[in-house]
């Protein structure tokens, strides 16, 4: 019995994980766009445009906060690194407020 409780339990979560990671997908995915935005010289007037929500403007602005580089290969560097930093954080916030 306690098995089939602990089963249940696993399988009923699964799907909340799933989701919580493709919501972080969804933030990276924004975070790779608005740097390479910042990387390409995108002025922010159009980029901000182009944001809707204050969540993803908050994203857009600390995406052009960061310096620009001119090295093509570091400018993919940077933008995978922001990226991935912001998926990070998104996975450490949906486990701190699962606890």
């Amino acid at each position: 019995m306690k098995l089939l409780t602990l089963m249940a339990v696993f399988l009923l979560s699964s799907p909340l994980q799933a989701a919580e990671i493709g919501e972080c997908e969804g933030w990276k995915e924004k975070a790779n766009l608005f740097m390479n935005w910042r990387q390409q010289g995108v002025p922010i007037a159009d980029a901000v445009k182009d944001t809707a929500g204050n969540i993803s403007r908050g994203l857009l602005l600390r995406a052009y906060a960061e310096p620009r580089v001119t090295d093509f290969q570091q400018q993919y560097q940077v933008i995978d690194d922001f990226s991935e930093q912001v998926y990070q954080e998104c996975l450490t916030e949906q486990q701190e407020t699962s606890e």
